[in-house]
């Protein structure tokens, strides 16, 4: 399927989705390669729509001519929670759907109001979700250190790629910014940034990218420590212990 017709069938969609639901959807569009217009013959077509609040869940997902389709539905409020306030799972990953769908139905001013809301977000709550993540990080981090030390090779490699999309996140938060791309483009895109661990291009691509199990984990444990450096030089601390009169208070 050639861009235009992805482009055409969205429409299709979206129109007569909208004209079903009316005042209730706000706005929808395509996201992902058909936004950027990078779609290739067998690239899915993803929809988004906002709609208002108290609106139950709208979507389906179903092949059209081998292709996979797929609209889904969230709230104009939840919309603006996921920009608002920065968590890991969301903020880095989903925001370029939110941001960067390709306008199709609705109220165009909507768009703009999301993407007004992205820039009124403060570093320090990027900081924070840095901060709430990184004990999931450190468990990570010990998973790879008992790998390497039983020698689990497999383990080892998979915990290492698992870790560094978890470093990925965390920097992107640093920058307050969120990814285009998928796969490995995404650290491609964390090249560019301003904020980033010291040799950071050279460790993540001998360690994500190296076959050595050995080379591998020698440049993520550089890599890790040179993330630990990074978060502190920006304030951002993370104790790993607490009391035991500390846990429950």
């Amino acid at each position: 399927m050639k861009h235009n017709e992805r482009i055409v069938l969205a429409e299709y969609i979206l129109k007569k989705l909208k004209k079903k639901h009316g005042k209730k959807i706000l706005i929808a569009g395509a996201y992902g390669s058909v936004a950027r217009n990078k779609d290739s013959e067998k690239s899915d077509l993803d929809m988004l729509i906002i709609t208002r609040n108290g609106v139950g869940w709208i979507s389906d997902k179903f092949l059209f001519n081998g292709i996979p389709v797929d609209y889904w539905s969230k709230s104009i409020k939840d919309v603006e929670n996921i920009i608002k306030y920065p968590n890991f799972y969301d903020w880095p990953w989903a925001l370029n759907t939110y941001l960067n769908f390709k306008f199709i139905v609705g109220d165009k001013k909507i768009q703009k109001k999301l993407k007004d809301c992205y820039e009124n977000v403060s570093l320090p709550k990027c900081y924070k979700a840095v901060e709430e993540y990184m004990p999931s990080l450190y468990e990570w981090n010990t998973k790879i250190q008992k790998s390497y030390a039983k020698k689990d090779n497999g383990n080892l490699i998979f915990a290492i790629w698992d870790t560094m999309n978890g470093i990925l996140g965390c920097v992107a938060l640093i920058n307050k910014k969120y990814f285009i791309g998928n796969g490995y483009d995404r650290f491609r895109e964390s090249f560019k940034f301003k904020l980033k661990p010291k040799n950071y291009k050279k460790l993540v691509e001998i360690a994500y990218i190296s076959k050595n199990p050995e080379k591998s984990y020698h440049a993520y444990m550089k890599l890790f420590n040179n993330f630990e450096k990074l978060l502190l030089s920006k304030g951002i601390a993370v104790k790993n212990y607490r009391r035991k009169e500390d846990i429950i208070t």
